[in-house]
């Protein structure tokens, strides 16, 4: 698959419906159900769910790694 389909906000929202991002959204109770049906927001969550679990793998507890750093 190009790249330039894997990052489109289509996509993106797929796979975050297909892992349960989606489900842990929080915003306000008007809003909540507009917001969790819109793809840039799903495409958003998904990218952050990415980022954190590349982040994690370099950040434990105790801070930035010596690896990480350099």
């Amino acid at each position: 698959m190009p790249k330039g389909q894997l990052v489109r906000d289509s996509t993106l929202a797929q796979l975050s419906d297909r892992y349960g991002i989606t489900d842990r959204l929080v915003a306000t109770p008007s809003a909540f159900y507009t917001t969790r049906a819109q793809q840039n927001t799903k495409g958003s969550m998904f990218e952050s769910w990415v980022a954190a679990f590349y982040y994690s793998l370099f950040v434990g507890e105790e801070g930035p790694t010596r690896d990480a750093v350099a």
